[in-house]
């Protein structure tokens, strides 16, 4: 009986190490991204560099926690995932409130110090 209960909890557990490591990887990506602009901001030129890590990657870091979102609860929808992910949404939500603004900062900055295209 207790090598069934302790497979079970151990099926579990490795259930949970993919999504907690990927929302840790996103998260630490994202809050570079986050902490960059803020610091840079205003964006009185635009630079290489600035344009690929706030435009770039924030637009990809947006997609990969939105497909992370769908695929969390799909997981949890067939079972495969606890219910008590569905925090995670909220955590999702933050990042991306956080991390949409990172490309919107630049535009505007860059239509106030440079004119609207």
């Amino acid at each position: 009986m207790n090598a069934v209960v302790g497979r079970h909890e151990m099926k579990t557990t490795h259930r949970n190490i993919g999504p907690a490591c990927i929302t840790v990887l996103l998260t630490i990506a994202s809050l570079w991204i986050i902490i960059e602009s803020a610091q840079n901001e205003p964006y009185f030129t635009l630079r290489k560099y600035d344009a690929l890590t706030q435009i770039g990657v924030a637009c990809v870091l947006i997609t990969g926690w939105i497909l992370f979102a769908v695929w969390l609860v799909s997981r949890i929808c067939h079972k495969r995932l606890s219910a008590l992910w569905l925090t995670a949404i909220i955590w999702i939500v933050i990042m991306l409130f956080y991390l949409h603004t990172s490309p919107l900062d630049i535009f505007s900055d860059m239509a106030q110090f440079h004119g609207a295209p």
